[in-house]
């Protein structure tokens, strides 16, 4: 692989040229990313032959790096420690704190003693090693697991986990209860678990359902923290009130005798307890129920059309949350961090498949992703791509969750999801670029970012919006000069100066052209 062992320090001379985006978007990082990218595809070849066990027990190791974490408030000592890798592949997808960069490249096959300490004496108390093998995975796991329906403990070898973890149809069977069991029915407890969670003083806002808290700009929404009537925990408890109304043994508490979110949460507990659990065999199935008490509700109190579409829509808006957060996800995480790590994995792979040109490559990239953020304030038919140096770019901005949430609503007055409606572009049109730095995609892109639903203009057209959104320090240009067809200093540039001279070198080609690092596999 090529970026194992890279020392950055080869760039001492000209880093101070290099551009920035909110102090973690940089050429070094992003080459640390691509480290860490490398490693991820080195870890999933050595357990091809296990791929379900492997991740599996990586998300039960995750949990354990997680809750080790907590129970660790030294953040300066946190800062100089690595998770295990397979806990590595699960922590893009669900961070909690920034993921330490620099350390997981000087640490690379060659973990300190601090971090294996931290792990050992912290996570898993010595029942799980560091690195994990495949031997470890044809054995029991360590520490027991829980049945879902009566709360025994059972012990189960790794490679059995991994095939009831991944796939539904997959059951197991209870020793005491002698219930049968899938990652469904897991799941469904998972639901139960959070709503009848006993809530610290310091979460009494926290929305009970994974996925309800954040609105679609990632931002709480104000119906989570609203009292009255028109809080999103009142209106989840009429929704159901049907359902309880029809037993009298289980009626809802009166809201003068305990707080409306509890109460909420109780009847929402009933309600998964006695249609969903063991008559369900999806999350997909939830909706329709949920929608039929509804109409049942509607029948009752007279609703109008307009008022029950509009009761529907909340509806399926719950019914979205459960599926994406819970659905045949048993984990305490609102993600399926495994079906998220192999979604990455192809894109993975064709990004490590280009020709990087180092700084050059990383250079654009931090450069053409400042302008593609700036794009977000065009108007809803203009659209951006991204090429993988913008992508490599955007995933290390990422990796420092708090910093790029508190730069997206700063400049953008939003969360930008990764995964947000914006049309990606394509990395298998890089496999044919062979010449040095992919100026082809670069001519390509010079294109795409000023794609409009009717007609394509060339960038230099960009229409300006004014006024004219800038970064301010958030953002550093520097001064080195890469051939850039899209001519980045003046397309949307923080720092634009008409006075501005460019030089008529480059600094890594006419100073010190020895440590322009060109990788090739």
């Amino acid at each position: 692989m090529t970026f194992d062992g890279f020392d950055f320090t080869c760039f001492d001379a000209i880093k101070h040229t290099f551009p920035s985006l909110d102090k973690h978007v940089s050429v070094e990082n992003g080459i640390f990313y691509l480290s860490l990218l490398e490693q991820f595809v080195e870890l999933r070849a050595e357990f091809a032959d296990e791929l379900d066990a492997f991740h599996a027990r990586a998300e039960l190791r995750y949990e354990a790096w997680i809750r080790g974490c907590q129970r660790r408030h030294d953040d300066h000592t946190l800062s100089s420690i690595i998770p295990p890798i397979d806990c590595q592949r699960m922590m893009p997808h669900m961070l909690f704190f920034p993921l330490p960069l620099k350390q997981l490249h000087l640490q690379r096959h060659h973990p300190s003693n601090d971090s294996i300490t931290f792990w050992n004496d912290e996570c898993v108390k010595g029942k799980e090693p560091f690195t994990l093998t495949m031997k470890e995975l044809q054995v029991e796991l360590p520490g027991y697991r829980d049945c879902p329906l009566c709360k025994k403990c059972f012990k189960l070898s790794g490679l059995d986990y991994g095939k009831w973890r991944t796939d539904p149809t997959v059951y197991l069977k209870c020793w005491f209860c002698e219930q049968e069991f899938n990652v469904h029915d897991a799941a469904i407890e998972q639901i139960v678990s959070d709503l009848t969670r006993e809530k610290p003083p310091h979460e009494k806002d926290v929305a009970w359902i994974r996925g309800t808290m954040l609105n679609n700009k990632g931002t709480i929404k104000t119906s989570v923290t609203e009292t009255g009537s028109t809080s999103i925990t009142q209106r989840l408890r009429r929704i159901i009130t049907h359902y309880s109304n029809n037993s009298q043994d289980t009626a809802l508490p009166s809201p003068t005798t305990t707080s409306s979110s509890n109460s909420s949460s109780r009847a929402m507990c009933e309600f998964i307890e006695n249609s969903v659990r063991r008559k369900t065999t999806s999350m997909y199935d939830v909706e329709p129920i949920l929608l039929r008490q509804l109409h049942f509700r509607a029948l009752e109190q007279e609703y109008t059309t307009a008022e029950e579409k509009q009761k529907q829509q909340k509806i399926k808006d719950l019914a979205y949350a459960i599926n994406a957060c819970y659905g045949n996800n048993p984990s305490p995480f609102s993600l399926d961090l495994i079906q998220a790590a192999e979604r990455q994995h192809a894109a993975t792979t064709r990004i490590l498949a280009m020709t990087w040109s180092l700084p050059d490559t990383l250079v654009l990239g931090v450069r053409h992703y400042k302008n593609f953020l700036l794009r977000m304030y065009e108007p809803q038919d203009w659209v951006g791509a991204s090429t993988a140096p913008v992508d490599v770019a955007w995933r290390t901005h990422m990796l420092f969750p708090e910093a790029y949430r508190k730069f997206t609503l700063k400049h953008m007055h939003r969360v930008i999801n990764h995964e947000d409606s914006i049309p990606h572009y394509s990395l298998e049109e890089e496999e044919d670029d062979e010449d040095n730095g992919n100026r082809s995609s670069y001519r390509r892109l010079s294109h795409v970012l000023a794609i409009n639903s009717h007609q394509h203009r060339p960038s230099r057209y960009f229409p300006r919006v004014h006024p004219r959104p800038s970064f301010g320090n958030d953002y550093y240009h520097g001064s080195i000069v890469v051939d850039d067809p899209i001519d980045s200093l003046s397309l949307c540039s923080d720092h634009y100066d008409p006075a501005f001279v460019e030089p008529t070198f480059s600094p890594t080609r006419e100073i010190m052209p020895d440590i322009v690092c060109n990788f090739e596999k």
